[in-house]
């Protein structure tokens, strides 16, 4: 069961991987894809041995790992799937607000969607009315007090992701090097943009520090964990003070 293509050809005959969430029907998990959160090399390394690959943004590439309860009712129904292992990475969150920055900076993007590029934007103003909204992390729901996955891994450890999925699937996983966003020189000097970020950290509504300190719980949580299938993320985030 595939959606549309998961690849696609360029004229320079190179193969173009788009986003996707996959499902394994066989090995029992779904991988949400989390945006800009480096999911590019472990969707293309993945794709070709789930059964199951969205990829359209209408059937729900990125979607939330909170809004998959309809596609755990067709899985039960048609695959009698009764429960999936639910893994995501993350970043933390100035990094990722850097590069969303960054990726909507590009200089293309002016000419195919003028309404999303930030090129003529001031980066501490963008980063100030983003830090200044109310919403939790991706992976996260503050009503419930609890992860919507079961694995959540900081792209930092990606090492070890690599682990856990050649365990399930009894061969060695490596994820190639890459990158959705296009090739060009560095516009932007990240180093800088993170300080500037920071500087805005005093204006940030009080659900963007508890993702920033969610992050560190959850990096502090993979750094010591040998196996990350037999760690309990939920047990071990909120039997500390969040």
């Amino acid at each position: 069961m595939r959606s549309q293509a998961e690849q696609q050809t360029t004229s320079e005959g190179e193969t173009k991987v788009k986003k996707q969430m996959l499902i394994s029907i066989k090995k029992k998990f779904v991988f949400f894809s989390n945006p800009k959160c480096g999911t590019t090399s472990i969707e293309a390394r993945l794709s070709p041995l789930c059964e199951i690959s969205i990829n359209g943004t209408r059937d729900g590439k990125h979607l939330k790992p909170s809004d998959f309860t309809s596609w755990e009712t067709l899985l039960r129904q048609y695959h009698s799937c009764e429960k999936l292992l639910k893994i995501c990475t993350t970043r933390h969150p100035i990094e990722k607000l850097i590069s969303w920055y960054t990726y909507r900076s590009r200089p293309e993007l002016k000419i195919k969607n003028s309404q999303r590029y930030l090129g003529n934007t001031d980066f501490s103003e963008w980063c100030r009315q983003e830090m200044k909204k109310d919403c939790d992390e991706w992976f996260f729901q503050s009503s419930n007090d609890k992860l919507d996955v079961d694995i959540v891994v900081p792209i930092k450890y990606i090492y070890k992701l690599e682990k856990l999925f050649s365990n399930l699937f009894c061969k060695n996983i490596k994820f190639p090097s890459k990158n959705a966003s296009p090739n060009r020189k560095d516009l932007f000097s990240t180093s800088e943009l993170y300080k500037l970020a920071e500087r805005e950290l005093k204006y940030a509504h009080p659900s963007f520090y508890h993702r920033i300190k969610m992050h560190h719980q959850i990096e502090a949580i993979c750094s010591k964990a040998n196996a990350l299938e037999d760690i309990n993320f939920n047990e071990e985030l909120f039997s500390q003070s969040l």
